[in-house]
């Protein structure tokens, strides 16, 4: 008898773009894991062409914000079919720059719909020959305790994979420093 049952559920097609412009549909699953490709944001239009490029961004427009990373596509499905009830965990390898930025959006809409339970911030990984850091980012739809930061147990994991006690994820501008403005030194020469 054989070990393996047939895999003919598997489908070689885009995973985010459908051909009529829309975000890719995903068949329900107890768990996604996926390492989505790795393509940095001012590399797409060259990579993947600009057509290609404006159609998955118009996509996700209001979901997923222009200037991030491919992989934040994957995050925002995964974070979808959590939402839907279609998934119940998630785990993804990401570029370390979903941490900042306009990626971080992609997991600040995760941190706001799922729990993330498990996330390594800032892993070496090799990709065709090169180094590159990654972050790995395991969530689900329920909280799972205990949760584990870099290997270690902590209360709580931040959108930016932190474990800092105040979220500094949700900070913001003070009204009473509006309009105020000090650039600070600039060292333009050695520093005597």
């Amino acid at each position: 008898n054989p070990i393996l049952r047939s895999l003919d559920t598997i489908e070689t097609r885009d995973a985010v773009l459908a051909e009529d412009g829309t975000p890719a549909a995903w068949p329900c699953a107890d768990v996604i894991v996926s390492n989505p490709p790795f393509l940095g944001n001012k590399r797409m239009i060259g990579v993947m062409g600009e057509d290609y490029s404006d159609r998955l961004r118009t996509a996700y427009e209001g979901r997923v914000p222009g200037g991030v990373d491919l992989v934040c596509y994957w995050f925002d499905r995964a974070r979808e079919a959590i939402a839907q009830k279609r998934t119940e965990r998630v785990g993804l390898v990401g570029t370390q720059s979903i941490r900042n930025g306009a990626s971080r959006d992609v997991l600040d809409a995760i941190a706001r719909n799922a729990t993330i339970f498990e996330a390594w911030s800032d892993e070496p990984w090799a990709v065709e020959g090169a180094a590159v850091r990654v972050s790995l980012v395991c969530f689900a739809s329920e909280a799972t305790v205990p949760y584990l930061l870099n290997g270690n147990e902590v209360a709580r994991i931040n959108a930016d994979l932190t474990r800092a006690t105040a979220d500094l994820t949700t900070a913001q501008r003070l009204v009473e420093c509006q309009d105020v403005c000090f650039q600070g030194t600039i060292k333009v020469g050695p520093f005597d």
